[in-house]
């Protein structure tokens, strides 16, 4: 890489890239380690990166928000709920199962001769009911993590620097990160 002003500050963008939480004295650091330059010298290249990258993100914030009203669009227009409306339905069924667990009792209908009609009685949960209502909660987070990408996989280059790469398109516009 070439130690000219360009090379240097499109090099701090690519590290921010890479670590959007890098901090001053860290990029310092590792841009006295590549470049062996002053850090007055540093200070104008992280001004003007910092700044570059920061526009950066603000373009990539905007696509991904006009990304995801025209997704949440098309999905009214289909009557489909949007992802934060699947999450909350979610949250809310494990909420409740959490409580009845807490409670440790649940309502059943039994048929009362008596009154030749339907009751419901309220008795203590079995500890299969607990056990099988765990397993349900269980289940239903981990659909949240999958809705959320908590486990999404990340493409990644084997050349001793890991790289991602997304395309984000909407209508006829396409930006790749």
């Amino acid at each position: 890489m070439a130690n000219n002003p360009k090379d240097r500050q499109q090099w701090i963008q690519d590290e921010l890239r890479l670590n959007p939480t890098c901090e001053y004295t860290p990029m310092f650091a590792k841009y006295w380690e590549m470049f062996a330059i002053s850090k007055k010298t540093f200070d104008k290249d992280w001004k003007k990166a910092s700044d570059a990258f920061k526009e950066y993100q603000e373009k990539l914030n905007k696509a991904k928000d006009e990304a995801s009203i025209d997704e949440e669009i098309k999905g009214l227009k289909n009557g489909l709920k949007s992802k934060n409306d699947r999450l909350m339905i979610l949250q809310k069924q494990i909420d409740n199962s959490i409580a009845e667990l807490e409670d440790g009792y649940t309502t059943e209908m039994k048929y009362d001769p008596d009154v030749k009609g339907w009751e419901n009685v309220v008795r203590p949960m079995t500890v299969l009911e607990k056990k099988h209502l765990r397993g349900i909660v269980k289940d239903m987070q981990a659909e949240i993590s999958k809705i959320q990408g908590d486990y999404a996989p990340t493409k990644t280059e084997l050349s001793g620097e890991v790289k991602t790469k997304t395309t984000i398109k909407w209508g006829d516009n396409e930006i790749t990160v």
